[in-house]
């Protein structure tokens, strides 16, 4: 799986939360971690991962889904 991370975002949750991108992505590649549809979700799928960290912080990570381009470029 790949992750992307939108910087002013990911500074802004650093800043709230204390919590970085690179962290938060080894939560969501804990082989124990607890994935669920965000019910609350509006605009987009959203998913909510309940996982450890690395750095062994349990971390809820809410995130939406996003479909890969497999176009392969323009033709």
């Amino acid at each position: 799986m790949r992750f992307e991370s939108d910087p002013p975002k990911a500074e802004a949750n650093l800043r709230a939360h204390g919590v970085g991108f690179a962290e938060a992505v080894t939560a969501l590649e804990d082989d124990c971690a607890l994935t669920r549809e965000d019910p609350a979700a509006v605009d987009e799928p959203r998913f909510v991962t309940l996982g450890l960290s690395t750095l062994a912080n349990l971390l809820v990570v809410v995130y939406p889904h996003q479909e890969p381009d497999l176009s392969g470029g323009s033709r």
